[in-house]
């Protein structure tokens, strides 16, 4: 395990410092840009934020199982408390999508309190990932997928292997521009 922790400190590192000028001169700096960092390792992201100074916006990925390699416990995280010790650190959650939607035999679309939680403490939520080769268990449909996400749950941004379908569903739904 400390070898694991060592890779991805070193993967920080590496990235991370080289990464930050070449944002900058893009225009990617601060909160008010459109770009995102992203980490699962709260570490990590308390590490971007004060040591390396990242000042744009940041994204805490939350995996959908417990403990991630750092130690922090992903399932904390997912509570109303856990999301609470996020805010001023992070912009927003990458949940898994099961964090925030599963489906009943049914097919029918079944929130969980993340969304909510999350939107109270003042986080934008992009969770992941939509592929439509790999839709959670029991849901009908890409649409309904989308549906649950994008209305029920308000997410304001997600991750996915197909834009094109996902940006044609915001556009079909209204909530997108052409």
């Amino acid at each position: 395990e400390d070898g694991i922790r060592d890779k991805l400190v070193t993967g920080v590192q590496t990235c991370a410092l080289p990464i930050f000028p070449i944002l900058r001169r893009h225009g990617y700096a601060t909160k008010a840009d459109p770009c995102f960092l992203q980490c699962f390792e709260l570490t990590e992201v308390k590490r971007l934020r004060g040591e390396l100074g990242w000042q744009g916006q940041m994204i805490m990925l939350i995996n959908g199982r417990g403990k991630e390699a750092d130690g922090v416990d992903h399932d904390f995280l997912s509570t109303p408390e856990g999301i609470k010790t996020l805010v001023g650190l992070v912009d927003g959650v990458g949940p898994a999508i099961s964090r925030i939607v599963t489906w009943g035999a049914d097919g029918k679309a079944k929130l969980s309190g993340f969304a909510a939680a999350a939107h109270a403490a003042g986080l934008a939520i992009h969770p992941y990932t939509i592929r439509l080769d790999d839709l959670p268990k029991n849901c009908p449909s890409a649409d309904s997928l989308h549906d649950a996400l994008f209305r029920q749950a308000g997410v304001e941004g997600i991750f996915t292997d197909f834009t094109d379908v996902t940006r044609a569903w915001l556009i079909a739904a209204g909530l997108r521009r052409p």
